[in-house]
């Protein structure tokens, strides 16, 4: 049973905008939103083929036509082809060459790590099984020659008390660079060398992993932001108006996570040990 909480939709100036039960594809049948971005959108959705709930990642229909974003499906979809793990999502149907180009993807049942740690912090012996549970993804992504490069509690989404990694919309070679100079990635979670759009290591990903596992404990009051250490000049200062669009957007998302969920983990129900007396003094 899939329990959804209805969502509005974004104001945004073309949206595709499906009601539940609407087709957005012949073989997909519109049930919420789950997040949307600056070119394409993110449903969840019947698949009548399969007879189960899927995801379909659409392109926005004011980019249908535009190369940039088929390019970014179809990159997902190769890195997607490239990655075969058990805690990552499967990509179902690449069709990147339909009219509204789209990625189906697999649904992950479950709550994502971000709505866990909203106002309370996760015991520390799941911490730990949850950072290696991510590790071992991460470890497969670079022996693939990948890099995740957005390693966050939004994109780890719990399933029977395993974390499911999400989205390969950043997914890119070793070493990639940026050679826009736009830095690619989610505040606070970035590390410093996204900021600074240079060759992205597997450092990168730990970076992401390791401030994911400190939001996980800590209690919101832990603030990474590696951008805010950057130089006066760098590539960062120039891109303010980027960097707010890809903000906003990532916090969009995170929020949409939370429109697919079915149930607890055990890492939810899992209570945080008692404090530990005060010594005397």
């Amino acid at each position: 049973m899939i329990d959804i909480e209805p969502r509005n939709h974004p104001a945004h100036e073309m949206s595709w905008c499906f009601d539940p039960g609407a087709e957005i594809t012949p073989q997909h049948r519109a049930i919420a939103l789950l997040g949307d971005g600056i070119r394409t959108e993110t449903w969840l959705a019947w698949d009548t083929l399969r007879w189960a709930p899927v995801v379909v990642k659409i392109a926005r229909p004011d980019h249908v036509a535009s190369s940039s974003t088929i390019d970014a499906l179809r990159r997902e979809a190769h890195a997607h082809a490239m990655i075969t793990h058990p805690l990552v999502r499967q990509l179902f149907d690449d069709q990147t060459e339909a009219a509204a180009p789209h990625l189906v993807l697999e649904y992950v049942q479950g709550p994502a790590l971000a709505d866990l740690v909203v106002d309370r912090a996760v015991h520390p012996v799941d911490v730990i099984r949850l950072g290696l549970q991510i590790a071992s993804v991460l470890r497969y992504f670079h022996a693939c020659g990948l890099v995740h490069l957005d390693v966050k509690p939004g994109n780890a989404v719990l399933r029977a008390g395993h974390s499911v990694l999400i989205d390969l919309g950043f997914t890119r070679p070793m070493g990639w660079t940026a050679l826009d100079g736009i830095p690619r990635g989610s505040r606070p979670y970035m590390a410093p060398e996204q900021c600074r759009c240079e060759p992205r290591t597997p450092a990168t990903d730990l970076f992401g992993l390791g401030a994911t596992l400190l939001r996980a404990r800590d209690d919101g009051t832990a603030v990474l932001v590696p951008g805010r250490r950057r130089a006066t000049g760098s590539p960062c200062d120039g891109t303010e108006r980027v960097g707010r669009c890809a903000s906003r957007r990532r916090r969009r998302l995170d929020r949409g996570a939370a429109c697919a969920r079915t149930g607890r983990s055990s890492v939810e129900h899992r209570r945080r040990a008692p404090c530990a007396r005060r010594r005397a003094a």
